[in-house]
């Protein structure tokens, strides 16, 4: 009698409860999707530009959680300067694009002036000499005052707008201010 139970207890199979279970499936999808359309956004915000749907996703959402994962004040002043680059590249795209409106200029200039001050206090937080510091802050002048140069020299024939030399001449502007 005991083998005929077993038997028929081995017969019958059970479902996990997690496998059948329509909330966990329905959930689980739910979370994937949401996941799948997150990263997606993230990854096409990237190309963006000012005046672009994605722009916003970009600079406040994509470009912070980059600088979360800068853990050292070194690598939040790089990542800092990388995007205060960033900003002289969309402008020159915008400018190719004939899209440079003082509107785009106005945002530019405003996170340009951003990612300056966010430059500024990862530098005051290196545990470094002044002397230290202020090798920094000079690196990223340099670094910024190059690149308009190159960016000027390159769109000087090809750009006849008087926005895109102002907005160039407002980012010297402000990393002198620095």
């Amino acid at each position: 009698e005991r083998d005929f139970m077993l038997e028929k207890i081995y017969k019958i199979p059970i479902p996990s409860p997690f496998y059948r279970s329509s909330v966990f499936m329905y959930s689980s999808a739910s979370v994937f999707m949401a996941l799948v359309v997150f990263t997606g956004t993230l990854i096409s915000s990237a190309s963006s530009l000012p005046g672009d749907s994605l722009y916003s996703v970009k600079v406040k959402l994509a470009e912070p959680i980059v600088g979360i994962s800068q853990i050292t004040p070194e690598a939040k002043a790089d990542w800092e300067e990388v995007k205060a680059v960033r900003r002289i590249d969309e402008a020159v795209k915008l400018s190719d694009q004939d899209k440079l409106t003082p509107k785009n200029i106005e945002i530019l200039e405003k996170n340009f002036n951003k990612n300056v001050k966010s430059f500024s206090v990862a530098k005051d937080n290196l545990a470094t000499t002044s002397e230290g510091k202020k090798e920094l802050s000079n690196k990223f002048k340099t670094n910024i005052r190059e690149k308009v140069k190159k960016v000027q020299e390159k769109v000087k024939n090809s750009i006849k707008k008087e926005n895109f030399n102002k907005f160039m001449k407002q980012i010297q502007d402000d990393v002198d201010k620095e």
